[in-house]
């Protein structure tokens, strides 16, 4: 961003800037160690990826640093209509399941069902 901004901004951009920078010192040395230490022949493979591990480490630090600010943010009021305050009348659901209860049970005119033969015998009873 070449841009310039505004004085506020630019005062805040300045000051994470610095913050970004403290956070990340180790690690730009250790990327400059890295460079320093490895031959043209070696420069490409594991130490790019290393070097991009440590990069991207950088930028989560960045955003680390500048994420806080923006946690302390309030969350927007809802805007969902709230439901109307219960009147207290509304009928209560009683705790037994009216599957269980013996009123609603289906009436039936069959009579009693045949006993079944004892085991191992083949007989009924």
């Amino acid at each position: 961003m070449s841009e310039p901004l505004e004085p506020t901004l630019e005062a805040k951009a300045q000051e994470l800037a610095a913050r970004i920078k403290a956070r990340s010192a180790d690690a730009i040395l250790e990327m400059a160690r890295r460079l320093v230490a490895t031959t043209d022949d070696d420069l490409f493979g594991d130490t790019e990826f290393a070097l991009r591990d440590q990069a991207q480490g950088i930028v989560a630090d960045a955003y680390a640093e500048h994420l806080p600010q923006k946690v302390a943010t309030p969350p927007a009021p809802s805007t969902a209509p709230t439901a109307p305050p219960s009147t207290g009348t509304a009928r209560k659901r009683s705790k037994r399941s009216a599957g269980r209860s013996p009123a609603t049970a289906p009436i039936t005119t069959a009579g009693s069902a045949p006993k079944a033969p004892a085991l191992g015998t083949g007989e009924s009873d």
